[in-house]
């Protein structure tokens, strides 16, 4: 049959886009499964005999969550399966195929054919459009290809019945029930002649194996829910471990927020204060630990990697995040060009460059969404691993304590309460139908068991850092940029950034006053201190709610800190303009060189600018009309004028980044390190776009400048 070159091309870009090269043992498909009872059908109208157990046995799972669960499948996975049947039906002399007959399904394959015609093919929009329906939309015309009729569901479903546990007649029983039926797939002789099925048919037992295992999670046999007053539960029905079998064989019959001791009841955890804590130290162990366990799977799954249990990273600072802090608030803002400088450094990134080609992501609204899409898919997964009962509330009213209640409840009872309320998500706001939980409330359990539960995170700061090293590394590099984004950006917005600076150090000087109190053995006042605490915790602000992709290199367990030059010209802050002057030793110049500085530097000035993270490059200036020092005219007789502009006020402090170096530079006894405190107040001026900053008293102030200025000599 020939082909027009734009058909061809067309033809090509399946067989290149569909058909990767896969490192698969080859091995027939009859070995391993039966398809006894399962007849293919190659005519229109006709459907494929049940086998013969069909109807004897009640199904497991119902029509629509068969729908669903292909439906929650990545396109790609789809397609793939779909294609590499046809190989195999080529293989035995068989034209065309079919796609499940679900209409969100079958548009979601015409939108993503549609664009691959008019990126690969030359097509445009209208006739991709029409070829694409024509090819995955059941309508009978446009089509260059002959039409052929197969059925897929009797080549998936015995295949993913075996992986489920289920018989392949009650996997057929719901497969043949009307929910999952065939549709016309019209496709031309020839297309894949040549093409090696042996990996096809690998494929295809690769993709069955992962559709049993989503039947098994997804079946609804997993999961019962009730509303319980002001807790939603989602509980397992048939736990395979109980985890609350701890110990001298003691079981623990109370979550921790049931039975704290504060409620008037002894602990549940034991009498002996140390003995839940040393069974917690126990549990933690990657060896008796189930989280790292289902962790490690799942990362091999996504990744193609073991999970570590010690991720090395270097510890959570200001320092180290303050830039990733006011990444996210330009992110959210959505300030131009942010998006358009961080798709450039995405495009440029040898890790996620590839990922852009071949998802043909076009820009950094697209990027956020793909990413976004992503992590839902994989979050799901991550959701049906959980081997825990959950407790949603949404007043608050599961609120642990600390991070040690947490454990205990997850490690000793194995439950987990998680909190359900908040404004909805952009992206992560669909509903699962077995739990009626939507994904962003899925995400923020896993996070919370495989972030934080998996090895003890805190809850603060630093846990938060660690709780998001721990987590990513179970994503797929795509699904990453979203999910670093809802942790370690909020997280670093959160705690290293001015917004609850004032807060925390109202806190800590609480914390400080309340171990005072514990050491003198005054209870009364330690308990009007935690109620303070209290206090001020419903004080503290959360980072707005914004789905964004941070800068690439923000993304990565080595990140060690920094801004790059582009996320600091997207800011371009007012700040104030001021006359200067500047004394040299060159006498041609027109520009000032900040890298320059510190050829000639001594001393305790020298000292702390020589500091891991320290802002060194810089020029001084003295405001017009002041007065040098007799020690730099002396050394410097040449002087030049300037104009600075976009200056921060130093002493004024504006945007309060004064208050966020003190608290971190200060220690929890009050001991205040003034030169790291200083290095972080240059540095963070410097992240937020200013070109320098100017302190001093009005009339004979001094400016530094961390950007290069233009002078021009003066007698």
């Amino acid at each position: 049959m020939a082909y027009s070159p734009i058909e061809q091309r067309y033809i090509d870009t399946i067989v290149e886009g569909y058909f990767p090269a896969m490192p698969v043992e080859p091995a027939p498909m009859e070995d391993e499964f039966s398809l006894e009872g399962v007849q293919l059908a190659a005519g229109p109208g006709t459907r494929t005999d049940a086998p013969a157990n069909v109807g004897k046995t009640k199904a497991p799972i119902t029509p629509e969550q068969a729908a669903d669960l292909m439906r929650s499948m990545p396109l790609e996975t789809q397609s793939q399966m779909i294609m590499r049947r046809i190989a195999e039906d080529q293989k035995a002399g068989v034209t065309g195929a079919v796609i499940p007959k679900d209409r969100t399904l079958r548009q979601n394959l015409v939108s993503g054919m549609q664009q691959m015609l008019i990126d690969n093919a030359g097509m445009d929009n209208g006739r991709a459009r029409k070829l694409a329906e024509s090819i995955f939309g059941g309508e009978s015309s446009g089509a260059p290809f002959d039409i052929g009729l197969i059925d897929l569901t009797p080549a998936v479903f015995p295949l993913a019945a075996q992986e489920s546990g289920i018989s392949a007649g009650e996997a057929m029983e719901a497969a043949a029930s009307g929910e999952y039926g065939t549709a016309a797939l019209k496709y031309g002789e020839g297309v894949l002649q040549g093409l090696d099925v042996v990996p096809g048919m690998a494929m295809v037992k690769a993709g069955a194996k992962s559709l049993g295992k989503t039947i098994s999670k997804q079946s609804g046999e997993i999961y019962a829910t009730a509303q319980r007053g002001p807790f939603y539960t989602v509980n397992r029905k048939n736990p395979e471990t109980n985890y609350g079998d701890a110990g001298e064989r003691r079981i623990y019959p109370g979550t921790a927020i049931e039975n704290r001791t504060s409620a008037g009841r002894s602990s549940v955890y034991g009498d002996e204060t140390g003995k839940a804590d040393q069974e917690i130290q126990f549990r933690l162990k990657p060896e008796n630990n189930p989280a790292f366990s289902i962790a490690d799977q799942i990362s091999k799954q996504f990744t193609g990697k073991p999970y570590q249990y010690n991720v090395e990273m270097e510890p959570s600072s200001l320092r180290k995040q303050s830039a990733v802090g006011i990444a996210y608030d330009v992110a959210a803002q959505k300030m131009p060009g942010y998006g358009d400088s961080v798709f450039a450094a995405y495009k440029a990134d040898p890790e996620y460059a590839p990922i852009i080609e071949k998802l043909k992501i076009k820009s950094y609204d697209d990027l956020v969404k793909k990413s976004y899409e992503q992590l839902e898919k994989e979050t799901i997964a991550q959701f049906n691993a959980l081997p825990i009962n959950m407790s949603y509330h949404k007043g608050g009213e599961g609120n642990y304590l600390d991070s040690k209640e947490m454990l205990k409840d997850v490690h000793l009872h194995n439950h987990l309460y998680v909190y359900q309320g908040g404004d909805e998500h952009e992206f992560l706001k669909n509903i699962d139908k077995g739990t009626g939980l939507n994904s962003n409330e899925m995400f923020r359990a896993v996070h919370d068991y495989f972030g934080h539960a998996i090895k003890g995170n805190t809850f603060g700061p630093v846990g938060e850092e660690t709780a998001w090293a721990s987590h990513a590394q179970m994503y797929s590099p795509l699904a990453r940029i979203a999910m670093t984004a809802e942790t370690r950006g909020q997280n670093s917005f959160v705690n290293y950034t001015p917004i609850n600076a004032k807060i925390t150090e109202q806190m800590e000087n609480v914390r400080r006053a309340m171990l005072d109190a514990e050491r003198s053995g005054n209870l009364d006042k330690v308990e009007q201190y935690k109620q303070a605490l209290r206090d001020l915790g419903g004080q503290w602000q959360y980072a707005k709610q914004a789905s964004v992709a941070l800068p690439p290199e923000m993304t990565r367990v080595d990140y060690s800190g920094g801004t790059p030059e582009y996320l600091r010209s997207v800011q371009s802050p007012q700040g104030e303009e001021l006359a200067l002057e500047h004394y040299s030793k060159s006498a041609e110049m027109s520009e000032t060189d900040p890298a320059k500085y510190g050829t000639a530097a001594a001393g305790r000035e020298a000292e702390r600018l020589s500091m891991k993270g320290a802002k060194k490059e810089r020029t001084f200036f003295y405001e017009a009309g002041s007065k040098p020092e007799q020690v730099v005219v002396s050394v410097a007789p040449y002087k030049y004028e300037a104009v600075g502009k976009g200056l921060y006020d130093f002493d004024n402090d504006p945007l309060d980044i004064r208050q966020i170096a003190k608290v971190k530079n200060t220690s929890t006894i009050g001991v205040r390190d003034e030169a790291s405190l200083r290095n972080d107040l240059e540095r963070m001026i410097y992240e937020r776009g200013f070109k320098g900053y100017v302190t001093g008293q009005k009339g004979s102030r001094v400016v530094v400048s961390f950007d290069p200025v233009e002078v021009k000599r003066t007698k």
